[in-house]
């Protein structure tokens, strides 16, 4: 037994690993367990760019981009966790504050809002560097995704 807690005991201090051993695109945007907002404008978009043959320049400047929103992504997201850590705390509260409770799930929903339109404004200004037949590349492969679950046509008749 001590020799395989000797042996298993590093794996355990390794820090949080993705695919192939790298760091897990959600380690980064991990707030009390939960997820926020999915990928970060800085993480966004790693994935599907691969295969696109992109030019050093073209790399630099989606690096650049990515680079530049993080900072205000970050801030988004922890005003999130904070506004979400309040709310929490109000539901265990021996008298329900309501009027706290809509303001902290207000600043939690503009929070999670700013990182929706930071999303949108990062993979724009990345659209932008791409040729049309990079473009096309990826919207071929978007059509080639299977839908998500939730928006299945099995999913809506289960429930």
């Amino acid at each position: 037994i001590a020799a395989a807690t000797a042996v298993s005991a590093p794996a355990f201090a390794q820090p949080y690993a993705g695919a192939q051993g790298r760091p897990g695109p959600h380690a980064p945007h991990m707030q009390g367990g939960h997820r926020m907002g999915g990928h970060g404008p800085a993480q966004a978009g790693i994935e599907h760019m691969r295969g696109l043959n992109l030019t050093e320049a073209q790399r630099d400047q989606i690096f650049n981009i990515r680079h530049a929103a993080a900072p205000d992504t970050r801030q988004a997201m922890k005003d999130a966790g904070e506004a979400r850590k309040a709310l929490r705390e109000l539901t265990r509260a021996d008298t329900f504050d309501e009027a706290k409770a809509k303001a902290a799930a207000d600043r939690e929903g503009a929070a999670i809002a700013k990182v929706a339109l930071l999303r949108a404004k990062t993979q724009s200004q990345i659209h932008a560097v791409l040729t049309p037949e990079q473009r096309q590349q990826l919207e071929q492969r978007r059509s080639a995704r299977p839908a998500p679950a939730a928006a299945s046509p099995q999913a809506k008749s289960a429930s």
